[in-house]
Parts: structure tokens; C-alpha cells; sequence
């Protein structure tokens, strides 16, 4: 089984992936209380992109799962497919199960459509998890 980062650099380097995949993780120094959109922001901030605050979507688990399938399933600008449904699927679920089901949050800056934007590219999604534990972010940006 791989660690976070090992799959951090999974998904950032895959080959089949298309535009600037960053994903991206922050261990907790100590177990935290979670849910302060500032604690988002702050990782975003120290990442070197904008920080959302109020602008940030919640997700439920499920939804926040089947968006990064999604993103890693089908390119943000031509809409052609990346890597596998099975792939996108695997890839997604076993991201998601590096974080507390009980107690993680999820957020997205939107959707294949319409965004709130971190970066300065044309097409992008990020989509963020926090727990006690961790904090990462999973960021796909692309141009036409």
C-alpha cells in the first residue's frame, strides 16, 4: 500500500493526465478540530494559489469522490476521456481513504462549468479534503 505522498506523485505525474496536475497534501502537526475554511485557505496560500473563502463548495464524501473521478476521468477543456473509468474510479477511492470517513470535509471551487478560481489558467478544479490529520488538495489546470 502507498503513503499519501506517494500517491500525491502518483496522480501529479500520470502520464495520461492532461494541462498541470498538482496534488498535494500537509500532515497535521498534532490532531486538530476541523472545519475552519481559514485552515483551507491558509494550505492554498502556502501552495501559492487564492485563497476562497466563503466562495468554497461543500461536498459530501460520495459527491467529493465521484468529482475527482470525474476530473480525472475526463479532460477539463476538450472533454476527452484520461484515464479509465475503472482507473479515475481506483484512483479517487483510494485517495479518499487516506482521510477520516466520520470526520473529513470536503470542498470543491466548482465544476467542469463554472469556477471560482485559485489560479490564473483558464480551465481549473481543485478540490480540497481536510480530517484531524491532513489537509491536501487535488488541482487540475489547463488552457485552450
Amino acid at each position: 500500500m502507498r503513503t499519501l505522498q506517494e500517491l500525491c506523485e502518483a496522480i501529479q505525474s500520470h502520464e495520461n493526465l492532461e494541462g498541470v496536475v498538482t496534488a498535494r497534501y500537509a500532515p497535521a502537526a498534532s490532531p486538530r478540530n476541523i472545519g475552519s475554511i481559514k485552515e483551507i485557505d491558509d494550505f492554498l496560500l502556502s501552495c501559492g494559489y487564492t485563497s476562497l473563502g466563503v466562495k468554497w463548495i461543500p461536498l459530501n464524501r460520495s459527491e467529493a469522490i465521484k468529482h475527482l473521478q470525474e476530473m480525472l476521468h475526463i479532460s477539463l477543456v476538450y472533454g476527452t476521456e484520461m484515464l479509465s473509468k475503472e482507473e479515475s474510479e481506483r484512483l479517487a477511492q483510494e485517495f479518499s481513504n487516506f482521510f477520516s470517513s466520520e470526520n473529513s470535509l470536503w470542498f470543491t471551487n466548482g465544476n467542469r462549468y463554472g469556477w471560482n478560481p485559485v489560479t490564473k489558467s483558464t480551465f481549473e478544479n481543485a478540490t480540497v479534503v481536510v480530517d484531524e490529520t491532513n489537509i491536501a488538495l487535488v488541482l487540475f489546470e489547463d488552457e485552450d
